[in-house]
């Protein structure tokens, strides 16, 4: 289903705000005034440009530094926008030079046309902007969306060899070590003061986690319960967040 906003679009525009906050979008091409393709903005040493937006009003990404920016959703289906709040950290020229593109267009009134997603086709976003260019992006799914809730913050303690799976997988298969602990400080023995039962997860269990050899540490996860997961599979999804802990490597 396509929408453009009309003068009574009022309940649309709310309805394609919480639209666009369930979705992550990733930018696919970019096109200028004369419907050329940008090639540049994509190399193998520059991020791929997300942008999420937040059903009240908030939209950002992050290139080089952290950018978000206020909208409102106008009636002719176009986004005005007003500053928000910049990180200020430097990064190589090529970098900045892309943040600095990126900057200029999204810091100005632009329209859009949202496309939702039809059967396995994914939801749709054309973004306008006021030299005339035009950026097409493609939505994920946020955490929340996918999994139908906003999970549980959880450390999980990681250990530095790989294990055999305890299921029914190949000989030969290896897999995590991970527990879950309270917290990460630790006692005069070199253990956690609360600590969960050693258990053995899949090496891509952890999303956004790839296990360096010999890494020896704690993960900040987010923990989501599986709405009737398949009989022998995990009845969680791990998402990373981040390092907080590091013992050996």
């Amino acid at each position: 289903m396509e929408h453009i906003a009309s003068q009574s679009a009022l309940p649309h525009q709310d309805k394609d705000a919480e639209y666009l906050s369930a979705y992550e979008w990733n930018l696919q091409q970019a096109f200028d005034a004369v419907g050329k393709e940008k090639k540049n903005w994509k190399t193998p040493d520059s991020p791929s440009i997300k942008l999420w937006f937040s059903k009240d009003g908030d939209f950002g990404t992050q290139i080089c530094n952290f950018m978000t920016w206020k909208y409102e959703m106008d009636a002719d289906a176009s986004l005005q926008i007003k500053p928000g709040i910049y990180t200020m950290a430097g990064c190589p020229e090529p970098l900045m030079e892309l943040q600095k593109w990126a900057s200029d267009l999204l810091s100005r009134k632009f329209q859009y046309t949202l496309t939702t997603a039809i059967a396995n086709a994914p939801p749709h976003l054309q973004l306008r902007f006021a030299d005339g260019s035009r950026w097409e992006l493609k939505g994920e799914p946020t955490p929340k969306t996918k999994y139908g809730s906003e999970g549980e913050a959880i450390l999980l303690e990681v250990e530095a060899q790989h294990v055999p799976c305890n299921d029914n997988t190949a000989n030969g298969t290896e897999c995590l070590r991970v527990r879950e602990v309270n917290w990460h400080v630790r006692n005069g023995k070199g253990e956690f003061h609360n600590h969960g039962k050693w258990q053995t997860f899949k090496l891509t269990a952890i999303e956004g986690y790839s296990h360096p050899p010999g890494w020896h540490g704690v993960l900040n996860v987010t923990r989501f319960k599986l709405k009737n997961p398949p009989s022998g599979e995990m009845a969680f999804a791990y998402l990373l967040q981040g390092e907080t802990t590091r013992f050996s490597q």
